[in-house]
This record gives C-alpha cells, sequence and structure tokens, in this order.
C-alpha cells in the first residue's frame, strides 16, 4: 500500500505541481518593465498636465508612453484627447468669471 501510494504522489507530482510551477516560472520571467519605443503624440506641456489634475481633483498623474492617466479617487481617468486640454482651460476661464 506504501509503494501505491507514493507512485500516486509522483505521479500527481509530475502531473500537476511541476507543470504549474514551470508555467510560473515562465510567466514572471517573462513581466519585465519595459521603457516604449517608437513614436507617440504627447501633446501636453507639465503645466496642461498640473491643470487637467486639478479639474479632475486628481493627486497622482502618469503617462504610459501613449497617454495620460489621472488617479482621481480610486480610479484612473484617461485623457482621451488633445483637445482635452482646451476644454479644462475653457472650464477654468468660466470658472474664475464666476
Amino acid at each position: 500500500m506504501s509503494q501505491n501510494t507514493d507512485s500516486r504522489m509522483r505521479r500527481f507530482i509530475k502531473r500537476t505541481i511541476l507543470p504549474a510551477g514551470i508555467c510560473l516560472v515562465i510567466l514572471l520571467s517573462g513581466c519585465h518593465n519595459s521603457q516604449v519605443q517608437g513614436e507617440y503624440d504627447n501633446p501636453y506641456s507639465k503645466a496642461d498636465v498640473k491643470l487637467m489634475m486639478t479639474y479632475h481633483g486628481a493627486s497622482v498623474a502618469r503617462f504610459d508612453g501613449r497617454q495620460w492617466w489621472f488617479l482621481a479617487g480610486d480610479r484612473w481617468i484617461k485623457i482621451e484627447s488633445g483637445g482635452a486640454y482646451e476644454y479644462v482651460q475653457l472650464c477654468a476661464k468660466e470658472s474664475t468669471k464666476l
């Protein structure tokens, strides 16, 4: 009975744990932060980003290589277009008139 249990345990390790461990190693070795290469369009200056952060009530901003994202509350807000800055600037001008 002991040999039967040992062979089952070895078969279990060979068929489940070993492949799962190999997959985990492959997955973790492939996950690296890398610098974005290629062309991207960043239409905003630092002052523009700060103004938009104020508009969204965001405390954190990040640029992922293609888009600006703002952390507002518990969610990331993506700035969709290059026209977003003009909209924020327009809203800022209207609020100062009040």
